[in-house]
């Protein structure tokens, strides 16, 4: 019993952050008098297999721990009738908090996914009662942060579920449209800085991004001369730009904001320069302020951003304004403490960059990967569902700026082969998945100070992916107002296409795995494979006997497969329709 105590008050004071656990006995934190009796074998079971560094044992004692406490009941409404009172239950909601991690390692040291699924579902679930039970038994609330970040970053990467989607060449897809100010009603705007686009053969880019220094810059004269440098070098008409972004940074960060309200002679005469140029503009103020190293005021920053967005509404109409902000907030702060109001907003924006290691440390451990979300812990597309869910039920989204590091100065390295499939995910997947994305900026500029390069001078074949990426439908060139291609997912509702034209795409969601490839099976029978997101497919199945034919799209791994999904494709005359 001596030996079962001394792992249990480990147990208390370990903050591993995985998942708490709880049961209807109240039982307060370091008190073992009134746990049930069966407990103490369950828990000796679980112990030995610790010390014998048995996987698959400890992973089975774990189970069979959490379980004991669920006895059957959800584990979401035990969560909250637990937390709800962590001084009576925190000795069951640390006990499962802290079986639930060790139990997520040693599922990983198996390979077993499901396991792992599993065990960090059960630790997202109970992360809120022991956050709260923290104070009490003396650990580090700002743990909690890295715990948050790193179990839902975890069952991101673990999620094997595919979807497919059928591509609808008339439009009749999925679309999302808050008639925004130069907002396109289908389709993606993309583009880069000044000096450095990307032309794509005849797929010129619809959008450029100026950067302007609020407290030293005239924006007339850096607007005019970035205009004129895309003009000079890629013969880029200021009059082919579907938009024109201008990021009107704060140099001095936090302490800019409290100064605005006094600048009105200097807002007042970039308002009205912007309604003499009469081009479409997105007005990105003050980007990033939930990341800035002199930290801003909120109420101080939504004033200002207020009173640049009163005086544009009155001087140029054709003025948008982008409320943007980094993917990862810090100091404690997040996205809506700085939302100015609806009133005030017209875009929602976002700087997405991509990392292979935090800081281009290669060294960087795994709490800091988690905590920073680089390395296996990056997952573009789980950062844009955040914005969508918080924003895109009433804004027009875009990617301010960002990309995927391409070289890392530190130890000399070549990013390529590791950046390559996160290109390929955020270009091909934020089309199918999130049509309130509108637009995308690649950040193709060289800092010679940075630690990681995103410029595609670092790497010719990111270069030639981008452009291949952009230049298809629902990518906008130069002089498109919309994309007739959309999306509908399949399965949510029939859907009919030609029968000659079948033109299937398969999200496939994780990203830590290597050689994912995915295949298509109709009545048994292959069909086509493919190894690179958006594995698009365009068959011609105009044969087809009329009636109902069986689909079914396999994600591989190894030999192994990942997740299957089946549809029914009945043929009508020259239509196939896909339930």
């Amino acid at each position: 019993m001596r030996k079962i105590l001394k792992c249990l008050t480990a147990m208390l004071l370990t903050v591993i952050m995985i998942l708490p656990t709880a049961t209807a006995f109240g039982v307060r934190y370091g008190d073992v008098t009134a746990v049930p009796g069966g407990f103490w074998a369950l828990l000796e079971a679980y112990t030995s297999a610790i010390g014998a560094g048995d996987s698959e044992r400890i992973t089975a004692a774990g189970r069979n721990l959490i379980n004991f406490w669920l006895d059957g009941r959800d584990a979401q409404q035990m969560a909250d009738y637990w937390g709800a009172n962590v001084v009576a239950n925190g000795f069951i909601i640390n006990n499962i908090w802290s079986v639930s991690n060790l139990a997520a390692r040693h599922y990983g040291y198996l390979d077993n996914r499901e396991g792992m699924v599993w065990a960090y579902t059960m630790a997202y679930t109970f992360l809120d009662a022991y956050q709260e039970l923290i104070p009490h038994i003396g650990g580090n609330p700002a743990d909690m942060e890295f715990a948050r970040t790193r179990v839902r970053n975890r069952l991101a990467s673990l999620d094997t579920s595919i979807a497919i989607f059928a591509e609808m060449q008339d439009g009749s897809g999925r679309t999302v449209n808050f008639n925004g100010l130069h907002e396109p009603s289908h389709g993606i705007f993309f583009g880069e800085q000044p000096g450095n686009a990307t032309i794509v053969g005849s797929a010129r880019p619809s959008a450029v991004t100026i950067y302007v220094e609020f407290e030293i810059e005239d924006m007339r004269s850096r607007v005019l001369h970035d205009l004129g440098l895309n003009e000079r070098m890629h013969g880029l008409n200021r009059e082919d730009y579907s938009v024109i972004q201008i990021a009107w940074n704060f140099l001095y960060e936090g302490e800019t904001p409290r100064t605005v309200p006094q600048q009105e002679q200097r807002v007042r005469e970039a308002a009205r320069f912007l309604n003499e140029l009469g081009l479409p503009i997105l007005l990105r103020v003050g980007a990033e302020m939930d990341v800035w190293s002199v930290p801003a005021d909120p109420e101080e920053f939504i004033e200002a951003f207020r009173f640049i967005s009163r005086i544009m509404r009155q001087e140029a109409p054709n003025v948008a304004m982008v409320y943007s902000v980094n993917f990862i907030s810090a100091f404690g702060l997040d996205w809506q403490m700085f939302f100015p109001g609806d009133d005030y907003v017209d875009w929602v924006g976002i700087s997405l960059y991509t990392t292979r290691y935090f800081m281009g440390n290669p060294h960087t451990d795994d709490a800091t990967a988690a905590l920073r979300r680089t390395g296996d812990h990056a997952n573009p597309l789980a950062f844009i569902r955040q914005l969508v869910d918080e924003f895109g039920d009433r804004f027009p989204l875009l990617i301010s700026e960002g990309g995927v590091s391409l070289y890392n100065v530190a130890n000399s390295q070549d990013l390529t082969d590791w950046a390559l499939p996160v290109m390929r995910h955020i270009y091909s997947y934020i089309p199918l998945l999130f049509p309130e994305v509108k637009a995308i900026f690649w950040f193709n500029t060289h800092i010679p100070a940075e630690n990681q390069a995103f410029h595609f001078g670092a790497s010719p074949q990111a270069r030639q992916l981008y452009t291949q990426l952009v230049s298809r439908p629902p990518f906008l060139s130069s002089g498109q107002a919309y994309s007739p291609v959309t999306f509908a997912r399949l399965g949510d509702e029939p859907v009919s296409m030609p029968a000659n034209a079948v033109i299937l795409h398969t999200f496939v969601p994780y990203l830590n795995l290597d050689y994912v490839f995915v295949q298509y099976r109709l009545n048994g029978n292959w069909l086509g494979h493919s190894y690179n997101a958006p594995h698009r497919h365009n068959f011609d199945l105009s044969h087809l006997a009329e009636g109902d034919h069986q689909l079914v799209v396999y994600a591989m791994n190894s030999g192994r497969t990942l997740h299957a999904a089946q549809l029914t494709l009945t043929r009508d005359g020259d239509y196939i329709t896909i339930r």
